[in-house]
């Protein structure tokens, strides 16, 4: 599941012997986020002392896997990274946060989280501490991915490839007609 509270309690007081298992798509979303309120802190205060430089071109290449970066992408981090250290240190924790999910153990997992929230009170990024909190209030449900490893990223797929089926059509006048077009995408895939 994501991270909802209203829906985790709904789930918990249905099936008081349920295991809520965060989806991990979910947990990284989250964790973006924060980065990305980060980017732009720093970028709302180098804006307002006048100046428009690197900074304003690296959201994405922020964002994205090292190994995915474009050229012209890494070069902007590299000279936003040398100019900003704390662009840097965000970098740096960011991508160590991808080392996450290549944990096999739930004892491992447990530790790993514990050191990555000291790295983050370390570099004292406010917008980033609001993850530690995330990570404190979901930890046993986070954990429950090594007892359960489920995911439901074929369910947001599928959601996603129904939206999209609907934004292609501009809407569909009856249901029938959207049934049909939905059967013959999923057929075809």
């Amino acid at each position: 599941m994501d991270m909802s509270r209203g829906y985790c309690s709904s789930v918990l007081e249905c099936f008081p012997n349920a295991k809520p298992v965060i989806d991990r798509f979910h947990l990284a979303q989250s964790f973006h986020k924060c980065v990305d309120d980060a980017r732009k802190h720093i970028q709302n205060h180098i804006r307002k002392h006048g100046k428009k430089d690197e900074v304003f071109k690296i959201r994405w290449a922020l964002l994205k896997n090292v190994e995915d970066l474009k050229r012209d992408e890494a070069l902007w981090l590299t000279l936003a990274c040398t100019k900003y250290p704390v662009i840097e240190q965000l970098h740096y924790i960011k991508e160590e946060f991808k080392e996450f999910f290549k944990i096999r153990t739930k004892e491992y997992a447990a530790g790993f989280i514990g050191y990555f929230k000291d790295l983050i009170l370390e570099n004292d990024i406010p917008e980033l501490k609001a993850f530690c909190r995330t990570l404190d209030n979901w930890l046993p449900y986070i954990l429950n991915y090594y007892d359960y490893p489920i995911s439901n990223g074929p369910t947001e797929g599928n959601n996603h490839k129904v939206k999209n089926i609907k934004r292609r059509a501009y809407g569909y006048r009856n249901n029938h007609n959207f049934n049909i077009r939905a059967k013959l995408e999923f057929e075809c895939a």
